[in-house]
């Protein structure tokens, strides 16, 4: 219920701007496998394009483990209403960097991490 509240909310307010770059940079002829968001109760694992860094505070991190949150039946119910076709899921892992920004002062390659909900 929250969350049909939350969505009719929004649809009045609108979205808010965020400092989240849209378009990304991928690297050429590299894949990998992902979650992949096609809409209502359809989601997909598939190769797509590996992530590149595009911002100079970005980080790129090669995901070794990962689980389902029950936030993410949100998502397969399309209760958030940013979901766009293509969009790729998931947002708790543990990995390891795999490339880092110009800017980025404290990880390096190579570096174990941790994303949980709260920052991914």
């Amino acid at each position: 219920m929250n969350t049909v509240v939350a969505n009719t909310a929004e649809k009045i307010m609108g979205d808010r701007e965020v400092a989240v770059t849209v378009d990304h940079k991928t690297r050429p002829n590299e894949t990998m496998k992902a979650l992949v968001w096609h809409g209502k109760e359809d989601v997909r694992v598939e190769e797509v394009p590996v992530p590149a860094v595009t911002d100079p505070t970005d980080v790129v991190c090669k995901v070794t483990g990962t689980t389902v949150c029950g936030s993410d039946l949100h998502l397969y119910h399309r209760e958030i209403l940013q979901l766009r076709k293509g969009d790729i899921l998931g947002h708790e892992w543990c990995g390891v960097v795999d490339e880092v920004g110009p800017e980025v002062k404290n990880l390096k390659k190579g570096d174990r991490v941790v994303a949980s909900f709260q920052i991914a």
